[in-house]
């Protein structure tokens, strides 16, 4: 293994250990969603909803992430639709997240928007990668 193929692999590991850390980081919200919410000038209605979403998003891009890196190690054809569905889930993610930041949010609402920038950043990032690491097999007769 060699070249964007490998980029690929150890990228897209990189992403599914940063998603679960995200996800990990989102798990203390439940057990007192409303002092986060009074954190986030939130109801306390509205940050359940909100870590229930990002919970989602994060699990996602994980198993999508994991998918793509077992399917450049098994040299599989899937490798370009899951980095596909890891970059839309990272663009989902982040456009949640800028939407969260304008409209949503009273306290706090750079940070969040800077994190849905980069998450957008991300998803391109990742579908242009996974399209690299696909051709890039596909020209060594691996896929």
């Amino acid at each position: 293994m060699r070249g964007w193929r490998l980029a690929g692999v150890i990228v897209f590991s990189v992403f599914a250990l940063m998603e679960m850390g995200d996800w990990l980081g989102l798990l203390p919200g439940y057990s007192n969603p409303g002092q986060y919410a009074r954190l986030m000038g939130l109801t306390t209605e509205s940050e359940i909803f909100r870590l229930i979403v990002l919970s989602t998003l994060a699990a996602g891009i994980v198993v999508c992430s994991l998918a793509t890196v077992v399917s450049l190690f098994r040299r599989a054809r899937t490798a370009r639709f899951t980095s596909a569905f890891t970059g839309g889930l990272f663009m989902i993610y982040g456009v949640y997240q800028l939407f969260t930041g304008m409209f949503q949010l009273r306290v706090s609402q750079q940070p969040v928007m800077v994190a849905g920038a980069i998450y957008l950043a991300l998803g391109v990032f990742a579908i242009w990668l996974g399209r690299k690491a696909y051709r890039a097999a596909r020209r060594e007769r691996l896929l």
